[in-house]
């Protein structure tokens, strides 16, 4: 009877542990069941993922394991060991890029400038640049565009703005960059080799068409240079933008035959870094300008900003621009200056006013970890400076991720061919 009874008890207790392993469904997430990205709330987690329990979810509610209960261990995953395919070795042709115009989609670019994260971006850099006067200036006898003329844009006081022709015959003229609000421009004047012309505004006049009978003419010449950010975040693309930008200048230099080329290439990290701007002064030894950025390489940075605004000031201030050449400014970066330094917004508006009096036109070349501030400056860099903005694109499969700018329908090109394509076109 003692034995019998011990044997229902022991069937009994077994039982009962049966059922409770049975009841409720609980399941613990392993590794490569959590979803990705640190801490994130998986769908049958009360908890982060990776953390100490997970519950399973029935009826809306979450079934816990008895207080008493000691939760179990969470299975290892095993390590992955597929092999980690190298990075391709840089080559030219590789990186993938677009353009876009804002000059030639004014519209388009006042609009994206009246939203509200646009409307604080330029408060933040009391940089303003909704208002424009184009200006095209052609000969009266051919109807010829005329480049290189010397274009002012004034009110009843005096200038408003300045800027230069280029081989279109456009210059395009920003006024009241600094938003004070009561700038009114009533005439533009443009003049070239001791000609001049005058014409009148009308209020609310956008284009202004203008004839003048330049006689003076140039040998062709084109001032080239490369500002390129060399922080540690440019790591991703650096090696494949210096192939890039070797091949460009090879291919401009091949197909000018005649061209006077002179080639800066300057680079610049942050405060506190090795350096915060090293410079090379223009040269027409291309090979040795070439030999300057293949020495290059990214480290330093440490925070988001960089030093932009040192590297623009440097480039437009401490370098011989020749006259009447064309001059072209390819801006590499992917970050935006300090907007907490105090003198950075004063000293980014007035490198863009000076650079379009000057005739430099500035090209952002924006590459991965872009943000919203900084296609904000550099296109209205480009705008100012009768430039335009380009950007690297995800086509490539290279590098970081990068930001879809706020743009319309662009074409994807090779950057090479791109950056080649933009020199030759403001070279005609």
């Amino acid at each position: 009877m003692k034995k019998a009874t011990a044997l229902l008890l022991c069937l009994l207790m077994m039982a009962g542990a049966f059922s409770a392993c049975s009841a409720g469904g609980s399941k613990v997430e392993t590794p490569d069941m959590a979803p990705m990205g640190g801490g994130a709330i998986s769908e049958s987690s009360g908890s982060s993922a990776g953390g100490s329990a997970s519950y399973a979810v029935k009826d809306g509610a979450a079934e816990r394991p008895a207080a008493s209960a000691a939760p179990e261990a969470a299975p290892i995953a095993p390590p992955d060991t597929r092999p980690v395919e190298p990075a391709p070795e840089p080559q030219a042709g590789m990186l993938t890029a677009a353009e876009w115009n804002d000059n030639e989609h004014f519209d388009f670019f006042t609009d994206v400038l009246g939203r509200s994260e646009w409307k604080n971006m330029q408060d933040i850099w009391r940089i303003y640049p909704g208002h424009r006067v184009a200006v095209r200036v052609t000969d009266p006898q051919t109807e010829a565009p005329v480049s290189g003329a010397n274009v002012v844009l004034a009110d009843g006081e005096g200038s408003l703005a300045a800027a230069v022709t280029d081989h279109t015959g456009t210059a395009y003229l920003y006024y009241d960059l600094a938003g004070h609000g009561d700038e009114t421009p009533v005439k533009v004047t443009a003049e070239k080799g001791g000609a001049t012309a005058e014409a009148e505004i009308a209020e609310g006049e956008t284009y202004v068409p203008i004839s003048l009978a330049a006689t003076e003419t140039e040998d062709k010449a084109l001032d080239l240079m490369f500002v390129v950010d060399t922080t540690g975040s440019m790591g991703d693309e650096l090696e494949y933008l210096k192939t890039e930008l070797r091949d460009v200048i090879h291919r401009v230099a091949g197909a000018n035959e005649g061209l006077r080329i002179r080639l800066s290439v300057n680079f610049y990290r942050d405060e506190g870094d090795e350096y915060v701007v090293r410079p090379f002064d223009f040269t027409e030894d291309i090979d040795e300008a070439v030999k300057q950025l293949a020495k290059q390489h990214s480290d330093g940075g440490g925070d988001t900003p960089e030093a932009v605004e040192q590297a623009f000031l440097n480039a437009v201030d401490e370098h011989d621009w020749s006259r009447g050449s064309v001059k072209l400014m390819f801006f590499v970066l992917d970050a935006p200056p300090h907007s907490d330094k105090q003198s950075a917004p004063t000293d980014m508006r007035n490198c863009m006013i000076k650079a379009a009096e000057m005739g430099i036109r500035v090209i952002p070349v924006v590459c991965s970890g872009d943000s919203r501030e900084t296609e904000f400056l550099m296109r209205t860099a480009a705008c100012v400076t009768g430039g335009t903005y380009t950007f690297l694109t995800d086509d490539s499969g290279i590098g970081n991720p990068h930001l879809e700018p706020t743009v319309g329908e662009y074409q994807v090109e090779q950057l090479n061919a791109l950056i080649t394509r933009l020199i030759n076109e403001y070279c005609e």
